[in-house]
């Protein structure tokens, strides 16, 4: 932290000589710095700390490098925002650390010999009274059951996946229900998608020289069934990596559901409900085998986002001209650089636009927009959501996810926000490689996404955000009644 404190100091008066490449690199440097310093603790590339780190501190610094005259230097409110936000996240989590215990203590004293994933779990409970202690005192709560090979081993297998879990044996009775899911949720999908288009009369892919066509392509309440389909691959990933004996009917039920899955986003020309999905499965996969070279999940996930991401930027009717018209950028550089950029950069710039044009504060009213959507207040009382956004430009309205909480309540919101934000990580973290259900992976992975876009929208006043999570707690519970009646007719 005295490091990363040091880069943003010298940052800071770096952009105040409009040194802006010094600046940048600085900042960049420093979330490179956190992030892999945090993989280390964590055995893992995937943990929440760190992908909060290098999303929103190198976001920042790119941002920093001011290559678009849509860029100023920013007010030292700004500054002193994401400084304070960013601290407030990262010292809650080491207080808690402090206190509770280190969150990556299971996964660090992982044992290679027993993989949950094939091995079936004891169903000895006596076993439950066997403990260890892998870092301090503080774990002696952390639980052994024996593996096959009679050899008491610790929760987390070499693939991270949790073995005292009495609910799960891996068996289909209890998957099957993730099954269901799956292709209840592409159903659903699918009919809202057709209802839309049919109400519509127009399908986004297939409309041309309107740019912003899908902006407008959705029916209020419905279109957040339409878009369910996201979390469809990661739950396929789950049953994948869980399921015993995956029969031939099963896999085509697999393969049709994330079919439509995929297609629903494309067809809407969504682009980040796309990268989305695939994100959120590829993150739940290494969550769950965190042995696993990203050489095999990363990269093939990278490698089927950008063409589609391409195609689907070509289908908005957003031709190269009309993005450099929008993008103003200090000097000649190819649209897939000036593109990506502007898409990080200009978020910390609409957050400076705000600090300084913003009138008076919301008092809570921003922040509560998805309370006020999904309940339907929004209909009966406009006044609750009518507030103005303050972006460099219209066309540019994405945000950092500490932009509501300042809009609602200056800096002690931001810092209330980060500081909210690091509490949930860590108990994320601790939970992840402890969770008796394996729906709990979708938590992780939802959180992992929204880290590490942490630059690009407020996550947690977008009411699609708590729809998702509200569907996953729905599927959480539906999955534990499931297990346990199952397990009452085996007893039986």
């Amino acid at each position: 932290m005295l490091i990363y404190t040091i880069c943003y100091l010298a940052a800071f008066l770096s952009d105040r000589m409009r040194l802006y490449a010094v600046s940048g690199i600085l900042l960049t440097g420093a979330a490179i710095y956190l992030f892999y310093n945090e993989g280390l603790k964590a055995g893992s590339i995937i943990n929440l700390r760190g992908l909060f780190s290098l999303s929103f501190v190198g976001g920042q610094g790119i941002s920093c490098f001011k290559l678009s005259y849509l860029q100023e230097s920013w007010h030292i409110v700004t500054w002193l925002c994401f400084f304070l936000g960013f601290i407030s996240f990262w010292l809650i989590f080491g207080w808690a650390c402090n206190k509770f215990g280190s969150p990556y203590a299971l996964r660090n004293a992982q044992t290679p010999e027993c993989n949950l994933i094939k091995d079936e779990i004891a169903e000895d409970k006596s076993s439950k009274n066997g403990t260890n202690d892998y870092n301090s005192s503080k774990d002696k709560t952390d639980e052994y059951k024996p593996c096959k090979d009679g050899t008491n081993e610790s929760k987390s297998s070499k693939d991270g996946i949790m073995r005292d879990n009495p609910l799960k044996d891996n068996g289909p009775e209890h998957m099957s229900i993730i099954l269901y899911s799956v292709s209840v949720m592409s159903l659903i999908s699918l009919i809202a998608f057709i209802i839309e288009a049919s109400v519509l009369r127009y399908i986004p892919l297939f409309t041309r020289g309107v740019p912003h066509a899908y902006s407008y392509f959705h029916i209020s309440g419905l279109h957040y069934f339409t878009v369910m389909c996201v979390l469809v691959p990661a739950l396929s990933v789950i049953y994948l990596l869980f399921a015993k004996d995956i029969s031939l009917i099963e896999k085509l039920v697999l393969v049709i559901s994330n079919l439509i899955s995929f297609s629903v986003p494309i067809l809407c020309v969504s682009r980040f409900q796309f990268i989305f999905a695939v994100m959120l499965a590829v993150i739940c996969f290494l969550s769950i085998k965190r042995d696993t070279p990203l050489k095999k999940t990363a990269l093939p996930a990278v490698l089927f986002i950008i063409p589609v991401y391409v195609v689907l930027t070509i289908a908005r009717s957003h031709d190269i001209p009309y993005l450099n018209s929008i993008f103003e950028m200090r000097w000649n550089l190819p649209i897939f650089i000036s593109q990506p950029y502007i898409y990080v950069a200009n978020n910390y710039d609409n957050f400076n636009k705000l600090v300084i044009e913003l009138p008076k504060h919301s008092m809570g009213l921003k922040m509560l927009f998805p309370f006020f959507a999904l309940t339907g207040l929004k209909f009966i009382f406009p006044q609750l959501i009518n507030f103005p956004l303050y972006t460099t430009k219209t066309e540019l309205s994405t945000l950092t996810i500490f932009y509501d909480a300042y809009y609602d309540f200056n800096i002690a919101g931001v810092v209330i926000l980060a500081a909210a934000l690091s509490a949930a990580a860590y108990r994320l973290e601790k939970a992840a490689d402890g969770c008796k259900n394996p729906i709990a992976f979708m938590f992780y992975g939802q959180f992992a996404v929204y880290f590490s876009f942490s630059f690009f929208t407020t996550w947690f006043s977008n009411p699609t955000t708590w729809f998702y999570l509200g569907v996953t707690s729905i599927l959480y519970y539906i999955y534990n009644y499931y297990a346990r009646t199952v397990k009452l007719k085996e007893l039986k």
